[in-house]
């Protein structure tokens, strides 16, 4: 058919002119209507609407020069409205039902054809769902809740979204509700958020489902809010390049976390609050998962990845990157191992340019900033604390960073710690519980607030290495470095320096050799308790009168003293100690310009090895 031809009556108004003869007849304007629509399809040619034209095919106008404009209704297909699928706002729960149902539909109906919006405004009460739809796009700027009482039945599997298929998206703005306060649950069940394999425990530990896992791949969720969730926020277990960006998890009650069988997992930009476990977690038998730019804030914990015990499968290359905690009540970040570790769990785990900012406000005693328990070849490099514990009370020990005797290989690289502990319960810096094979270096300890005990101790297992360790100003109430060596190990330029400090105990040197730079000292004390301490292998002593004192070493070692003063320099051994043939705790008189090598040839004995005289 002919369509009528889109045209504009030259008409003048009869409000502009003012002359009656411009009055048009309304037989006349129903006619120029009809001319323009035509009444049998509703459908016209070049009509106007605005400044957008539509033809009869109701195509919109290409904009540009070489595209094919497609008919209208094909571009409005491509955004659909969960309203249309008249599902209707609803934040009690009454129309729960009808709402998942016609949720459901609308997902596998529009997968991979339009993006499916829920939009501002629209608040809707869902029963738990499984989505075996992949392939999915939803745009959530609205509320989606989690009708209450939904775990009433434990055969139920709770979580707000069970998803089962891949490939699929949700982005925007909205919020997914948990609706914690009105769900009770019994033993063995989850009430979770979105959600992958996570739908049953064993009181406390969520069950890894095994061969009856669904297996999902390819999905992100951007921007959303995740809140008031009975478990876990997220929870994604057997899932593969899966990407959470912007996502803000709050007030739940498990870490939100990636689950066993995860494998090339993301957590970017994400933010945490009010979580009673840890703000993001990568938890029993991941694969290559990272939690980079995140932030945990009033959090149990902030970030990590984790094991119950060695019967779990181990997470592999775990990392925790450029992220930040804030105000958490216990540890910062941790790869760790609960029970009796017998095995290695937390394998390569990495923990790069973070920051602890006032962690540790539980108080509670034995909390540590960062830790590797049952972990293989840990690293820590470039994070920083910062006032972790201060809240301590007295009797209590916290640790800016704690790694035990299970773990096995280490690195501590270029960290900045400061001010761990509380005026009333003193901090200690990084210990390191007779872990193996450790390279400590470059590690920088500030104590403004006099609060810590020192900045590096503890005992390093066999086939470790230290090199420059520095602290910057003064620590009023303790030591850099209280630190007891294995025999093997490496010490590469390390200065024993600002306030007192103990050497390692049975340093062996077989082949190469220890390079420690010398101190500078003033001579101080006229008994064995006043006088100044030497903590450097090579002790010159350019200033002041009275004593000297040798430091805490083992077998073996040798010291070397220069009296650059003007008078004699009393050189003390330690408590119980002697100095050749002189009796326990009696100095030696080293004349003034000369210098005395003194070598310790047994628990509390010291050998003169040569005196040099002016």
């Amino acid at each position: 058919m002919a369509y009528p031809a889109n045209w504009t009556p030259g008409w003048v108004s009869y409000m502009t002119s003012g002359n009656p003869a411009d009055i048009v007849s309304s037989t006349t304007v129903g006619s120029a209507i009809g001319t323009k629509v035509d009444a049998t399809n509703g459908q016209s040619s070049g009509m106007v609407i605005g400044s957008a034209v539509i033809d009869a095919q109701t195509t919109i106008a290409a904009a540009y020069a070489s595209a094919q404009a497609r008919p209208l209704s094909e571009k409005c297909g491509e955004l659909a409205d969960i309203r249309d699928w008249l599902v209707v706002s609803d934040s009690t729960g009454t129309y729960a039902d009808t709402n998942t149902e016609k949720f459901l539909k609308a997902l596998a109906e529009t997968a991979g054809v339009a993006r499916l919006h829920i939009p501002p405004g629209l608040a809707m009460t869902v029963n738990p769902m499984i989505i075996p739809t992949g392939g999915f796009n939803l745009v959530h700027d609205g509320l989606v809740i989690l009708a209450p009482n939904s775990a009433a039945s434990s055969s139920v599997k709770a979580n707000l979204m069970d998803f089962r298929g891949s490939g699929w998206s949700i982005t925007g703005r909205g919020v997914f509700d948990g609706n914690r306060g009105k769900q009770s649950w019994s033993v063995g069940q989850v009430v979770g958020g979105l959600t992958s394999n996570s739908y049953a425990t064993s009181e406390t530990w969520l069950l890894d489902p095994g061969s009856a896992a669904v297996p999902i791949s390819d999905f992100l969720i951007d921007g959303v809010t995740v809140q008031n969730v009975g478990n876990w926020p997220v929870s994604f277990g057997y899932a593969t390049n899966g990407r959470l960006s912007k996502v803000r998890m709050l007030t739940s009650g498990n870490s939100p976390q990636f689950f066993a069988g995860a494998v090339d997992c993301l957590a970017l930009d994400t933010y945490s609050s009010g979580i009673t476990d840890a703000g993001f977690s990568l938890y029993a038998g991941t694969t290559r998962c990272s939690i980079i730019g995140a932030t945990a804030h009033q959090c149990n914990q902030g970030f990590g990845s984790y094991c119950e015990d060695v019967t779990r499968q181990p997470n592999i290359d775990p990392l925790v990157a450029n992220s930040t905690t804030i105000q958490c009540h216990d540890g910062s970040i941790g790869f760790t191992t609960g029970g009796q570790v017998t095995a290695l769990t937390q394998i390569r785990p990495t923990a790069y340019n973070n920051r602890s900012i006032d962690d540790g406000i539980s108080g509670a005693s034995g909390i540590s900033c960062w830790g590797a328990v049952g972990a293989q070849d840990a690293v820590y490099i470039g994070n920083r604390q910062s006032g972790f514990g201060s809240t301590a009370a007295s009797g209590s020990t916290v640790n800016a960073g704690y790694f035990d005797s299970t773990t096995v290989g280490l690195v501590l690289d270029g960290n900045f710690v400061t001010s761990t502990g509380s005026t009333s319960a003193q901090g200690n810096g990084l210990y390191i519980h007779g872990t193996q094979q450790v390279y400590v270096g470059t590690n920088i300890v500030r104590d403004p607030s006099g609060t810590m005990i020192y900045g590096i101790g503890g005992t390093l297992g066999a086939g470790s290495v230290v090199a420059p360790n520095h602290l910057i100003g003064t620590m009023a109430n303790g030591s850099m470095m209280e630190l007891e060596f294995a025999d093997d190990t490496v010490v590469l330029g390390q200065r024993m320096n600002h306030g007192p400090a103990q050497f390692s105990t049975g340093v062996a040197v077989t082949s190469g050799q220890i390079a420690v730079p010398a101190g500078i000292f003033a001579a101080a004390g006229t008994t064995q308790a006043t006088a100044t301490l030497i903590n450097t292998q090579i002790a010159k002593f350019t200033s002041g009168t009275g004593g000297g004192l040798l430091p805490v070493v083992g077998t073996g070692i040798e010291i070397k003293v220069i009296n650059a003063t003007s008078a004699a320099l009393s050189l003390y051994p330690q408590p119980g100690q002697t100095i050749s043939t002189d009796a326990a705790n009696v100095a030696y008189a080293v004349p003034a310009g000369s210098t005395i090598v003194v070598v310790q040839v047994a628990a509390n004995a010291w050998d003169i090895v040569a005196l040099y005289t002016a």
